[in-house]
């Protein structure tokens, strides 16, 4: 059974959108520009992972990474059905 936190999530995330930006050779001014997301706003999802879906939903398509979102939902849906897949929230 694999466990994960909405923290643990929520930091993965950010991580790769970080990579994937940095192998694609953008900038963050640039995907700011690109995603129409202000850059202070962009800094803070790299550095914290704190952001809305709106803007998620938007780096995801400039970065060309809706393939990949699709493959882990299905996969996160596929674990969540088989047992396997257990979230953890403490507020």
């Amino acid at each position: 059974m694999l466990l994960l936190t909405p923290q643990e999530l929520q930091d993965e995330l950010r991580k790769t959108i970080k990579y994937r930006r940095k192998c694609m050779r953008i900038t963050q001014a640039e995907l700011a520009i690109k995603t129409q997301i202000p850059l202070g706003t962009l800094r803070k999802f790299e550095q914290t992972g704190a952001g809305s879906l709106a803007n998620l939903i938007r780096i995801i398509v400039v970065l060309d990474l809706t393939t990949e979102w699709s493959s882990f939902l299905k996969n996160i849906n596929s674990m969540k059905k088989k047992g396997n897949l257990v979230m953890s929230y403490s507020p």
